[in-house]
Formats: C-alpha cells, sequence, structure tokens
C-alpha cells in the first residue's frame, strides 16, 4: 500500500485553532473501471490537511495529494474476479476527518503464461517448466500435431490462479520431429479465457535397427510360435508382404504390428493342407514409416504332406476267378475323405482315373483295411494299387499287385478230340 501524505505549516501560532475548519469532498464516492485509471477528486478547504487510504485486496492504489483542493487516484488493472475496495481519509490539522469509498470494478478473467516462443527439447528425454498467471480456475490439455502421441507428461492438469508446470518429455523415437501444443483453458463458467504453450522436440540424429532370425520356417501341421527379436532405439512397425500371389496371407498372425525399443514379434501360422510351399516376408521398418531403417525376414511353410500307405497286400489266397481282397493301412497329418483302390489291365500302374474300389473317408489313420475288387474279368491280368485322398492330394501304395484271374469251365470246341 503506498499512502501519501502532505502537510503544511499553519500561519497561526502554535497552540491557536480555528472555532471551525472548512473541508468539503465534492464527490461522495468513487467507482473506477476495471482498467488502468487515475481519478483527480477536487475538495474544498481553507485548512491544511493529509490524506491515506486503507484497503484489505488492493495493493497497487495510490492516493496522493495532487494540489491543495484536489487529490490524485491511480490504481492498475483489477486481476481479481471480485471488487477491490478502499477507504480514503481526510484529516485537517485541527482533527476535522472525512472519509471517501472507492471501489474498483472486477476484472475479466484471464489465462497467461511466460513463455514467449516454445519450449524445446533435445532428442534425449528431460523437463521444462513455466508459469501459469491466472485469476480464475483451469484445466490443462494437450494436443499433438507432428509425430507420435503422449510423449508429454505434465505434475498437473488442472487448478487455479498462478501455479508452476513442469513439463516431461519421453525419448524421441522416431526420425521425425514431434510436436504438441499445450493448452491452458479457464474452467469458470461463461468465460473463455485461454492460453497455449508450444512444445517442440528434435528427431533422433540417427537410426538403430537389428532383426534376428533372418528367416522362420513352420512346417505342414501348425504348433507353437516362433519369434522375431527386434533391437531398436526407436519406434518401429511391422508388416507382411506377399511374394506370391496366391497367398492371401491370412495364414500368418502377428500378436502386434508395432512396438518401442527393443522387443519381440509372435508369428504363428495356420495349418497348411495344401500342397503349395507358402511364402512371405515381414517388413520391419523402425525410425518412421516413411524413412528410417528397414529390415526383412523371410517366412516360410512347408507344403502339406500327402497320406502315407503302408502294408499294401494281397489278401486273397490260392486262384482268383472272379475277385480279389487286398489290405493296407494308411497315415496322415489331415482327413482322409476317401480311401480304396485302383486298377487296370492295361495301365501296369494305374490310377483313380482306372477302375475303383472306393470308400468314404474321415479319420487321419486308418489299419487293417480290406477291400475287394468283384466281377473281375476271366483270363485277365489286373495291375491294383491302394489309394488315399486328403486336401492335399492323391497318395497311392508304393508297390503295385499283378493278379491274373482263371477261365470259366472249357466249351467243347476248347479242346477238341483228336482223330
Amino acid at each position: 500500500m503506498v499512502i501519501a501524505f502532505s502537510a503544511c505549516s499553519s500561519e497561526l501560532e502554535e497552540g491557536v485553532k480555528f472555532s471551525s475548519e472548512l473541508f468539503k469532498v465534492n464527490e461522495s464516492s468513487i467507482e473506477l473501471s476495471k482498467e488502468a485509471t487515475t481519478r483527480i477528486v477536487s475538495i474544498e478547504t481553507d485548512c491544511d490537511w493529509n490524506v491515506s487510504a486503507s484497503s484489505s485486496n488492493w495493493s497497487d492504489l495510490v492516493v496522493q495529494k495532487a494540489s491543495d483542493n484536489s487529490i490524485r487516484i491511480e490504481t492498475q488493472e483489477n486481476p481479481l474476479r471480485t471488487d477491490r475496495t478502499a477507504t480514503i481519509t481526510f484529516t485537517t490539522k485541527g482533527g476535522l476527518a472525512k472519509s471517501l469509498s472507492v471501489r474498483q470494478a472486477q476484472g475479466d478473467a484471464y489465462v497467461r503464461t511466460n513463455v514467449e516462443s516454445s519450449l524445446s527439447f533435445d532428442e534425449t528425454e528431460g523437463t521444462r517448466s513455466f508459469q501459469i498467471q491466472s485469476n480464475t480456475s483451469w484445466m490443462i490439455s494437450i494436443s499433438y500435431t507432428e509425430g507420435d502421441i503422449d510423449w508429454l507428461e505434465l505434475n498437473s492438469s488442472e487448478g487455479s490462479e498462478n501455479q508452476s508446470i513442469t513439463v516431461s518429455a519421453k525419448k524421441a523415437v522416431s526420425d521425425q520431429e514431434r510436436k504438441a501444443t499445450i493448452t491452458i483453458t479457464s474452467t469458470e463458467e461463461g468465460v473463455s479465457a485461454s492460453a497455449s504453450v508450444s512444445v517442440v522436440q528434435s528427431a533422433l540424429s540417427f537410426i538403430q535397427l537389428d532383426v534376428t532370425p533372418e528367416q522362420l520356417t513352420f512346417g505342414s501341421i501348425a504348433g507353437g510360435s516362433q519369434k522375431i527379436k527386434i533391437s531398436s532405439n526407436a519406434q518401429w512397425w511391422v508388416w507382411l508382404l506377399d511374394i506370391e500371389p496366391e497367398n492371401d496371407l491370412s495364414w500368418i498372425t502377428f500378436d502386434k504390428e508395432g512396438g518401442l525399443l527393443n522387443d519381440e514379434i509372435e508369428v504363428s501360422c495356420t495349418d497348411n493342407d495344401t500342397p503349395i510351399r507358402r511364402r512371405a516376408v515381414a517388413i520391419i521398418m523402425s525410425g518412421n514409416k516413411n524413412g528410417g531403417e528397414k529390415r526383412r525376414v523371410n517366412i516360410v511353410q512347408e507344403a502339406g504332406k500327402l497320406p502315407e500307405i503302408k502294408n499294401f497286400t494281397l489278401s486273397t489266397t490260392g486262384y482268383i476267378i472272379d475277385s480279389a481282397t487286398f489290405g493296407f493301412d494308411y497315415q496322415s497329418d489331415f482327413t482322409v475323405t476317401e480311401y480304396g483302390l485302383c486298377y487296370s489291365t492295361e495301365n501296369r500302374v494305374p490310377t483313380t482315373e482306372d477302375g475303383i474300389v472306393k470308400q468314404e473317408g474321415n479319420k487321419k489313420s486308418e489299419s487293417g483295411l480290406s477291400l475287394t475288387i468283384k466281377d473281375l474279368e476271366p483270363r485277365k491280368t489286373f495291375f491294383v494299387r491302394a489309394y488315399a485322398k486328403s486336401n492335399v492330394g492323391t497318395a497311392y501304395s508304393d508297390n503295385v499287385i499283378e493278379i491274373s484271374t482263371l477261365g470259366n469251365a472249357p466249351n467243347p470246341d476248347d479242346n477238341p478230340r483228336p482223330f
């Protein structure tokens, strides 16, 4: 509080006083606007006088004698959200006292900071601070404008009036500059005051990326998973590149699409019940999707295996007239949908395009099977193989069994009596 005093010596002898003093303030109260203000108040008096001011919430109020018949009132902008009041007291030398009330209208809500340009971070993690200057309650939000998100942390997200805010930046993880805007907004109802602070972090000066192994190989039967190990100082992403158009890549699954620094990718695949060897390439990019470092991992899955036929034998003993029975076993990684015998009198290596005896199947293995070829033509030689089908294809027994049928009883003309 700045209080100005003014006094002058009386021309009267010491101890002599007027029987009355004239002192009149031309205004009963003063209303000041919220802005910085200077006001002159006139008085009427015929004596010496002093002036003083008192207030509980008005520290920048200055009241001083401007002349023998006036005072000057000076104040800065009201920073409070309430009116400021003060009492100005006039005192004459003869003991007469007068008072004048002064009120300044409440100030507008404001939110400001002491940051002139922006907060800057290098690629390493670090902290910076700034001051919020406000006369209202407020909250803080962060919008990330360039680069990745969630790389800033604040020691406070809400408060009121003046407060220091600490901003912590995580280590840069890409070759792209990161930018964000911190916005402080008044939460007082009906108030739109706000301020913002720009934050910038430098990109990584170099990108490190190592990936192992260079190739993953899976069997046709999916079992467990394999891992790609990644060592990096930055953020990274992974995606699949198809090198064979017939593959739709749905047979490969990654447990994540990207990560940060050192990590692992778990790779899984589905069963391959086709006769085609599957191939794809995993691309790992570190730094930024449009640049940085890039590595490749080849992913291969073996083709599905055909069923295996074992112990294919002829069960019929003795002469073969018009039928023959055969036995065999089969085993497969995938369900056998059909199995049987194929035979031909002309094709020494018969296939299912020749004559067949078939059975529907729904198992992966069978043993002790017995199938019979009936209505065989007499006096013919037949070549016979066992077969089994799955989604992978058709498998045949390694061995071909050759059989011959006997003829019917001879006709009289078949063996004429000699003369």
